[in-house]
């Protein structure tokens, strides 16, 4: 390789912007002689044959982001080498930052396209280039070595710089903007890459005119001035190529009064770009490889996908994002959007393996939008219909069907006694409400009883029992097992007989009736056939009300001691059993809640959270609760004295504590985007998310 010329300081790293036929397929006119053939990054030779190609290599991504090389089209990840001759794409939402070697990472802003034209390094330099085809890159370069060249191309300019934080920007309409926040940016016509074959004293005389951008500063570049400047720039060529020892005093001092005109509009950095030159304070300048600390590839999904996320107080993305971080750093990241509450983590990069998260916002409360009297008793549960119709009951075993206004469409006393668990169950067109006494079934819409049955021995009253409604079918468990009954007439039209027969309340799902008997073998029933499917022997006894939950094939229930047992449904085996207290019984009455991957029970005061896969607790148990459990918008919701409160699902940490009027006495439940709360003092709590 032979040796290379010294320039002025300004022009050792020069980071042109222009186009190349390799990523451009629009013809490009050779406005030069075709002997002059010296690149603007060195302003020197061609490389020798001792170089080498590199690649770059990914480190953030966030939405997809693909890459063409030699026509295959693939989507990038992080980690995924970016060799030359690649064309990098971000979609709408979609950013992605490229590290080259150890001196300098450009960040590809979203709707942009990007052609990477050379990578090659031998052992004195390295020299990389790139070209903006359309959208925006922020670029980060550590002041450079020797004869080192990084280089951004557009077809309007070339900017020199040597070591530097600076953005491009090329708009519809071919319009280039450039903003500089440290260093300096020189600005030239892309004439400029074969100055090097003027004699030395002119090629110090262009280089000289090339109007500088300072840091803090941004301007439009004139587009027909650059033009104007390659045709002077042709004919200074022409001139020394006929006659070298032609004067050219004219052509020069016509290309140096062009080239002080050639950015406008020269202004203070916007705010916008100020906001922009701060989130490329997280871009990594590394060190080479093999010096490089260890990193972990760490993967952050956000629900919704449209929120905005911050990593370190600094670089914000649009949703998620994947990035390589070095182990031992802490990201502290948050999440925002308009409607929804901020939520903040912190990731420490540590381990062995990748790290995966997942965070889901919750929705921001507008208000209460009302607390409405419904009885001047306790009301002990809430449901709902498809439809958004509600219903409550009260301690008095009266149940009510409120509209969503909070009017009361009808009131309807039943014969059972005290009720503090059952709630009402919705079916087609009708409302079930079971207790000690009887099994009563009300017209939705006008409330009037349509049948009835007694719940004597045979049928065992329990306070917390309820029946379950499914194609067209009333379940109630009783001594003998299930009774089946039409659910508009109250006709009966099976018994579905097992050993024991049932306390605990039925399940629905997937077609199936799940129950478990009083000796706690669970059954799964066919509801078309009403034949048994399978069944296990767990030896959860059962004297209690409580019903199964189900989710997927994972069926999960807990007896009145607190054991909890989860069984696959599929093969019908025993996944685990634990129980809530290993020292001591507790007495549960309600159902457990599945959700993210969690199991929630309620229990004397206490919620419990076990993982689903385990049975293993989540988190320690959070005492002082009045109510069960609900999930609404990814977070979990119950009752604390006067207060509703949600929790994050995964650590139980408190997300939200909203003071209410009067004690929460049964489950919340979701009504759209309102959650529905029953209170001690008779009141239907709706609380409305924005």
């Amino acid at each position: 390789m032979t040796t290379r010329r010294s320039m002025p300081v300004i022009m050792v790293l020069l980071i042109s912007v222009s186009f190349f036929v390799s990523c451009d397929k629009r013809p490009v006119a050779d406005t030069h002689s075709p002997e002059i053939q010296t690149t603007v990054a060195s302003l020197d030779e061609q490389p020798g044959q001792t170089d080498t190609a590199f690649t770059g290599i990914v480190t953030f991504l966030s939405g997809t982001v693909t890459m063409t090389v030699s026509g295959n089209k693939a989507i990038l990840d992080i980690g995924s080498d970016i060799p030359a001759n690649a064309m990098i794409e971000t979609g709408n939402d979609a950013v992605c930052e490229v590290q080259f070697a150890d001196f300098g990472s450009v960040h590809i802003d979203s709707d942009s396209t990007l052609c990477v034209n050379k990578l090659l390094t031998d052992k004195t330099h390295t020299e990389s280039e790139i070209q903006l085809q359309a959208g925006k890159v922020v670029c980060k370069v550590r002041k450079l070595m020797g004869d080192d060249s990084f280089q951004v191309r557009t077809p309007e300019m070339v900017c020199g710089v040597r070591g530097t934080v600076f953005q491009v920007v090329r708009e519809e309409g071919e319009q280039v903007k450039i903003a500089v926040d440290s260093g300096a940016v020189a600005v030239y016509p892309p004439s400029i890459e074969t100055v090097a074959s003027l004699p030395e004293t002119i090629s110090e005389t262009v280089q000289a005119c090339a109007p500088v951008l300072a840091a803090g500063e941004e301007a439009t570049v004139t587009t027909e001035t650059a033009k104007k400047l390659d045709e002077t720039y042709t004919e200074i060529i022409e001139i020394i190529n006929q006659n070298p020892d032609t004067e050219v005093e004219e052509p020069v001092e016509q290309y140096r009064t062009l080239a002080t005109s050639m950015i406008t509009e020269r202004t203070p950095v916007s705010d916008e770009n100020k906001k922009t030159f701060k989130n490329a304070s997280t871009l990594e300048v590394a060190p080479p490889k093999e010096t490089m600390p260890a990193q972990l590839t760490v993967s952050v999904t956000v629900e919704p996908a449209d929120a905005v996320t911050t990593i370190n107080g600094k670089s914000s993305v649009k949703g998620s994002f994947s990035g390589s971080f070095d182990t031992g750093k802490t990201l502290n990241v948050i999440i925002e959007r308009d409607g929804y509450e901020r939520a903040t983590e912190s990731i420490v990069v540590e381990g062995t393996s990748d790290i995966v998260r997942t965070v889901s916002l919750v929705k921001k409360a507008q208000d209460i939008s009302h607390a409405y009297p419904i009885s001047t008793a306790k009301l002990v549960a809430v449901s709902v219909s498809g439809s958004g119709s509600r219903y409550t009951s009260d301690s008095r075993s009266v149940v009510y069907a409120i509209d969503t206004d909070g009017s009361i469409r009808w009131t309807a006393k039943t014969d059972n006694g005290t009720n503090t668990l059952n709630p009402p169950v919705y079916g087609n067109g009708v409302v079930a409400f079971a207790g000690d006494r009887a099994l009563s079934v009300f017209d939705d819409v006008t409330g009037k009883q349509v049948w009835s049955i007694a719940l004597d021995k045979s049928n065992t009253g329990l306070y917390g029992r309820h029946p379950v409604i499914a194609k067209g079918k009333l379940y109630l468990a009783n001594d003998s097992g299930i009774a089946v009954y039409e659910e508009k007439s109250g006709t009966l039209i099976s018994t579905i007989a097992f050993a024991n027969g049932a306390d605990m309340s039925p399940a629905f799902a997937s077609g199936m009736i799940h129950i478990v008997s009083k000796s706690g073998v669970w059954y799964m029933i066919n509801a078309d056939t009403l034949k048994i499917e399978k069944s296990l022997d767990t030896g959860a006894i059962q004297p209690v009300a409580s019903a199964p939950s189900i989710a997927g094939n994972t069926v999960v229930f807990v007896n009145r001691k607190g054991t909890v047992t989860a069984i696959n449904s599929d093969t019908g085996t025993l996944l685990w059993q634990e129980k809530l207290e290993a020292t001591k019984s507790i007495d549960v009455f309600t159902d457990p809640l599945i959700a993210s991957g969690g199991v929630f029970i309620y229990a004397k005061g206490t919620l419990y959270a076990l993982e689903l896969t385990s049975g293993k607790p989540r988190f320690d148990p959070i005492s002082g609760a009045t109510s069960p459990a609900c999930v609404a918008d990814g977070v979990i919701w119950y009752g604390e004295g006067t207060s509703l409160v949600a929790l994050k699902p995964v650590d139980g940490s408190v997300v939200k504590k909203i003071p209410v009027s009067g004690q929460v006495s049964g489950t919340p439940v979701l009504s759209g985007h309102t959650l529905l709360a029953p209170l001690a003092s008779g009141k239907l709590l709706a609380y409305t998310m924005q």
